[in-house]
């Protein structure tokens, strides 16, 4: 998770970082921090098909 925090805080418009920081939070059962994390990756980049998914599944378990 810290790869993640760190790749995010030289360049937080990395879309790619959001979504994998989410999938290791859902990876945790960090259900509602993972949905933070996919609302990033699709604030930076609306049109991205994965985080949509994974949001979609994420919020029906939190």
């Amino acid at each position: 998770m810290s790869s993640y925090d760190q790749a995010l805080k030289y360049k937080p418009d990395l879309h790619e970082a959001w979504f994998n920081r989410g999938v290791a939070l859902y990876n945790l059962g960090e259900y509602k921090q993972a949905i933070s994390s996919y609302d990033q990756a699709l604030k930076y980049k609306p049109d991205y098909h994965k985080a949509r998914v994974n949001r979609s599944k994420n919020s029906r378990i939190a």
